[in-house]
């Protein structure tokens, strides 16, 4: 079993290491934890290997994102059968927003995750927060230019030879192609360690019967995560969460 490699030369192959180790080691009750945030790491990996980096690290902290609140916001029927959600509510019985800091802090209490997994952790809610809120990004980013030239100007450098030798560091640089495929491959683990403590947590040992190939994407009619495909989405449905 070839499992997610060390050293990846593409995302592709991060991808099928996962779904390899998966169909290898669990079956169908360790596999619903990450089943739809394995949509979303397929998806990085395809950005990724089509050159969408940026696009990747975004999708990544999304698969994470989802990975980690399934897995601490569902349990086991008492019977055995399959996951099942456990909404986090207010006081008020109104669903409660969890965000991303949150989920972290909820699967490093649980102390399962290796080293490598809480190190991929929070690399990708780092470097995802980058991308996705890259306007505070860019304006410490232009603070630090302006400062060396109005320090350039101070000296007797005219205004612009002081700008164009400048540094900036577009926030497009921050992060570069290795950096994402070292994310891709940080989702893929904390995954399927979420799995193994899934599929260990319902009987002990994994049951060595009944293989089931992961799913794939259900069909376009198909009514996924509580919203019907082609309806728009609203904007309060939108989770934000501020670096």
């Amino acid at each position: 079993m070839a499992g997610i490699p060390s050293t990846p030369k593409n995302a592709k192959e991060i991808w099928d290491g996962l779904t390899e180790e998966m169909y290898e080691e669990f079956y169908v009750d360790a596999w619903p934890v990450i089943f739809e945030s394995a949509f979303i790491l397929e998806d990085a990996t395809i950005a990724f290997d089509a050159g969408a980096h940026l696009a990747a690290e975004i999708a990544c902290r999304a698969s994470v994102e989802l990975a980690g609140f399934v897995f601490l916001t569902s349990s086991f029927h008492k019977d055995g059968g399959p996951w099942r959600p456990v909404t986090p509510n207010y006081l008020d019985g109104s669903p409660r927003r969890v965000q991303f800091d949150e989920i972290s802090r909820g699967l490093k209490a649980r102390k399962f995750l290796s080293t490598e997994a809480v190190s991929a952790l929070v690399s990708i809610q780092r470097n995802g927060n980058i991308i996705a809120h890259m306007g505070p990004v860019l304006d410490r980013e232009a603070a630090k230019m302006w400062d060396v030239v109005r320090k350039r100007v101070r000296a007797g450098i005219s205004f612009g030879d002081a700008l164009i030798s400048a540094p900036f560091t577009h926030v497009t640089n921050l992060i570069d192609p290795p950096t994402v495929l070292r994310d891709l491959r940080g989702v893929a683990i904390i995954s399927l360690e979420l799995a193994k403590a899934a599929a260990a947590g319902k009987d002990g040992p994994i049951p060595k019967s009944g293989p089931v190939k992961p799913r794939r994407a259900p069909e376009p009619s198909a009514k996924v995560g509580g919203v019907a495909p082609g309806r728009e989405v609203h904007e309060s449905e939108i989770e934000s969460d501020d670096p």
